[in-house]
C-alpha cells in the first residue's frame, strides 16, 4: 500500500517526469522517481497546496474542511482509501501524504492526470471527460451518466466584508450550476424551463412526471435529479 500511495503522488504531481518516457512497471517508476529527485524533492517540487483565509468564518470545501478517506482514479487505476479534499474555491483536489520523514504535506492534484475520484459518496469526474466543449480543467459531481449525461457544478466565494461576527472575512455558502450533455454537447441548465426546452419533443411527459414525484427543479436531491434523467434517457430511444 505505501509504494501504491507513492506511486499515486509521483503520478499526480509531476505529469512531465512520468509522460516523457515509457515505464513498464511501478517498481521501475518508483527507482526512476528515486534516483532523480528523492521522495521529499519530489514533492517539494510538485504544487503543494498552500490554504488561504484560514482564519475567515467557514471553509472553501465541498461538503466539510475536515479530509476524508476516498478513492482516485487515475487512468483506469483506483487508489483506494487516501485522504483528500477538495477545494471548490480553487476547483483543486488535495492529497495529504506523509514523507517519508513523517512530516505531513498537502499537495495538489493534477487535474489532467485524474479521470475521476469519490469523496463523501459522490463522484467527481474530470471536465475534459464530461464534453467536446467542456469548461477548462476542473471537476464536475456526475448526476447521471449513460446516452445523455447531468452534471452539478459547485463553488464557494470568498466575501472580504469584515465584521465583529466575521473579523477574518466569510465564506458563503454552495453555489451549484446543472450542465445537461447531450450528443456530445453541453448545455447549462439554469431552471426547469432550460430543462425542458432540450426535450421539447417529451416536454408533457416529463412535465408530468415532475408533478407526480414531487420534484421542484432548484430544490431536487441527486436521486431526484437521477430519476429524472433515467426517465429522460429512456423516452428519447
Amino acid at each position: 500500500m505505501k509504494n501504491l500511495t507513492v506511486l499515486l503522488l509521483t503520478c499526480l504531481c509531476l505529469p512531465n517526469l512520468l509522460f516523457s518516457q515509457e515505464i513498464n512497471d511501478s517498481e521501475n517508476l518508483q527507482d526512476c522517481v528515486d534516483r532523480l529527485y528523492g521522495t521529499n524533492d519530489l514533492l517539494v517540487n510538485g504544487r503543494t497546496y498552500v490554504p488561504v483565509n484560514t482564519k475567515a468564518s467557514g471553509h472553501p470545501f465541498f461538503a466539510r474542511e475536515e479530509f476524508t478517506k476516498g478513492t482516485i482514479y487515475v487512468r483506469s487505476k483506483a487508489f483506494v482509501n487516501v485522504d483528500i479534499r477538495y477545494d471548490v474555491e480553487k476547483d483543486q483536489l488535495v492529497l495529504r501524504q506523509n514523507l517519508n520523514n513523517g512530516i505531513p504535506v498537502q499537495v495538489v492534484v493534477t487535474p489532467a492526470l485524474v479521470d475521476s475520484f469519490m469523496i463523501n459518496n459522490h463522484h467527481f469526474v474530470n471536465n475534459t471527460h464530461v464534453s467536446s466543449n467542456n469548461y477548462g480543467n476542473g471537476f464536475m459531481k456526475e448526476l447521471y451518466a449513460s446516452e445523455i449525461g447531468f452534471y452539478q457544478k459547485t463553488i464557494k466565494l470568498f466575501y472580504p466584508t469584515y465584521s465583529k461576527i466575521h473579523p477574518n472575512g466569510r465564506y458563503g455558502e454552495e453555489e451549484v450550476s446543472y450542465y445537461l450533455v447531450r450528443s456530445g454537447q453541453m448545455y447549462e441548465v439554469r431552471n426547469k424551463q432550460d430543462f425542458l426546452k432540450y426535450f421539447s419533443e417529451h416536454k408533457k411527459e416529463i412535465k408530468l412526471f415532475l408533478k407526480q414525484k414531487s420534484i421542484r427543479f432548484r430544490k431536487a436531491t441527486d436521486n431526484q435529479f437521477f430519476n429524472l434523467l433515467k426517465y429522460c434517457n429512456e423516452i428519447i430511444r
